[in-house]
């Protein structure tokens, strides 16, 4: 509390005053408030450090969103001022709703959304956009990142080991089942003949949201809004195509599939990439998010043993189950993109 009580007074000392504040979210990577003034509400961001993926999130947000600025997106957030040492943004307060259900149209409002941004990739205000969060533009990027990822796993595994068996047992059951689905990884590649060295053309690379999802999104009474951008920059157009459909917890339904015919046909089946390089890469980012399912298992320094044991148990169940719904996903996209 202390923390948001030092950005308020700067905040008023900047000639914004508050009437008072609230808190709305406190996440592993971001906590949020909304700052109530006597004439505008405001959204605070407070960033957090975080040992599994280190970037500069407030960088990447402030960047992104002078970006769509620039090209005059009125649907996101506006930036009013940042405090890089104290690590925070404060942006206008957008009113609308969280999304309850997906449907057809929201899932094509979200679609021309991303679409949308591409048309200004000659922008000036471009340029100066940062590499995404876990962007790669080879296959031999995305496979460093599982890896570290899974080291960082192991090492919380060997923690487990004098303090607790059971849960020893239980993440190291995970991690085998994660390393056989790359073992198969590495036969299809194989099989495939899929060229691990091959660079995306700087050319065929995409301005991507990155962390996208339907929990990055707001229904006005007259427009739907966009936000979160503290991951957004350049990307692969098949990580954005992957990541829209492999999400736990937000994605497009597979049913809702058709309304990606012709952003694969201009983003994704250029030169030198086939189907058998996207499916790839849908196995790819299916395994990552796996992985991303156990973050929460980093933050919990807090816990006791036994609930410590239950979140674990909890985020391996889930990763599971998101395995094998996320293998059906996998089959359907299979028979779609080799029709």
């Amino acid at each position: 509390m202390h923390a948001i009580k030092k950005i308020i007074n700067y905040i008023e000392k900047m000639g914004y005053k508050v009437r008072n504040f609230s808190n709305l979210t406190m996440g592993i990577n971001s906590s949020t408030f909304k700052i109530k003034g006597y004439e505008k509400n405001y959204l605070l961001k407070i960033y957090n450090s975080s040992k599994v993926n280190p970037i500069n999130r407030l960088e990447h947000e402030t960047r992104f969103l002078t970006f769509l600025k620039a090209c005059k997106f009125e649907n996101v957030p506006q930036i009013i001022f940042s405090n890089k040492k104290e690590n925070w943004l404060l942006m206008s307060w957008i009113e609308g709703e969280k999304i309850d259900e997906v449907n057809y149209d929201l899932c094509k409002e979200y679609l021309g959304f991303l679409v949308g941004i591409q048309k200004f990739r000659a922008n000036p205000c471009a340029k100066f956009i940062l590499q995404a969060s876990d962007a790669y533009f080879h296959f031999k990027g995305h496979i460093k990142s599982i890896k570290q990822r899974i080291l960082l796993l192991e090492e919380k595994q060997k923690e487990l080991l004098s303090l607790n068996k059971d849960s020893f047992q239980i993440l190291k059951n995970f991690l085998d089942k994660v390393k056989l689905d790359i073992n198969y990884l590495k036969i299809f590649q194989k099989e495939k003949d899929i060229d691990m060295d091959y660079i995306l053309p700087e050319e065929y690379r995409i301005i991507s949201q990155s962390d996208v999802g339907f929990h990055n999104m707001l229904v006005g009474k007259n427009h739907v809004y966009f936000f979160d951008f503290e991951y957004a920059g350049w990307d692969d157009p098949s990580k954005l195509f992957s990541d829209l459909l492999m999400q736990p917890d937000y994605n497009i339904p597979i049913k809702y599939l058709d309304i990606f015919d012709q952003y694969l046909k201009d983003f994704i089946f250029k030169e030198n990439y086939h189907s058998d390089r996207l499916m790839f890469m849908l196995k790819l980012i299916r395994i990552k998010w796996s992985l991303i399912i156990l973050n929460p298992i980093f933050n919990s320094t807090e816990l006791s043993m036994n609930d410590y044991t239950n979140l674990l148990k909890m985020k391996i169940n889930k990763a599971l189950i998101y395995l094998e719904n996320s293998l059906m996903i996998i089959k359907i996209l299979d028979k779609k993109l080799n029709f």
